[in-house]
């Protein structure tokens, strides 16, 4: 048996519906093994000026809990789902879950005001 580590594999997918685009993320975070590993390295956001968001560093669990903040209205106005909620729902601390979003929150909008200048 081989102990040679396997040369990463890196894909390029063009997606135009947000939606699509959480449900790939979902499907990584869901589907990976332990032993795979991936990376989300940049997201292109569409339009006339295109802008290369970097989103490489945000955890598996990090992923998780925004597609669920996501999908349970925590971004809505006004919000239809609580720190609580999330929390009881990825059965993790309140703390846990704010720490996490703030933590994905930063790094996203860091790299799309580094992405604009």
């Amino acid at each position: 048996m081989s102990t040679e580590k396997s040369s990463p594999i890196q894909v390029t997918v063009s997606l135009t519906d947000p939606d699509s685009s959480m449900g790939l993320f979902s499907c990584l975070a869901e589907n990976a093994t332990p032993e795979a590993e991936y990376r989300i390295e940049s997201v292109s956001l569409g339009n006339e000026k295109t802008r290369t968001v970097v989103v490489d560093g945000i955890s598996p669990k990090q992923l998780e809990t925004i597609e669920v903040a996501v999908d349970r209205g925590y971004y809505q106005t006004p919000k239809n789902a609580s720190l609580e909620e999330l929390a009881e729902e990825l059965g993790v601390s309140k703390s846990a879950v704010s720490q996490r979003l703030k933590r994905v929150e930063r790094n996203l909008v860091q790299s799309l005001i580094e992405a604009s200048r």
